[in-house]
């Protein structure tokens, strides 16, 4: 297994989020939730399983919704935004 060095002074700016039923109005929150998932399990084709016949990327849990979701950045912006 390859490490990777920390980057010095490079802050990461991490939110958490619950997503609520699949009628919510975070539905198209947790769609891009599943597609940035899926993008990473994909590893560049290593898992084909993850990518979508027209080319997008979909990993559709029921787990999901009720569920907390924690994204971390780079940058200081709202998930979602």
């Amino acid at each position: 297994m390859k490490s990777v060095p920390m980057t010095q002074g490079v802050p990461w700016h991490v939110s958490a989020f619950r997503l609520g039923g699949a009628e919510s109005a975070e539905a198209e929150l947790v769609g891009r939730v599943r597609e940035l998932r899926a993008r990473i399990l994909f590893d560049r084709g290593r898992r084909p399983g993850f990518r979508t016949s027209d080319g997008g990327y979909a990993d559709d849990q029921d787990l999901d919704f009720g569920a907390w979701h924690f994204i971390g950045r780079r940058e200081a912006r709202r998930w979602g935004t």
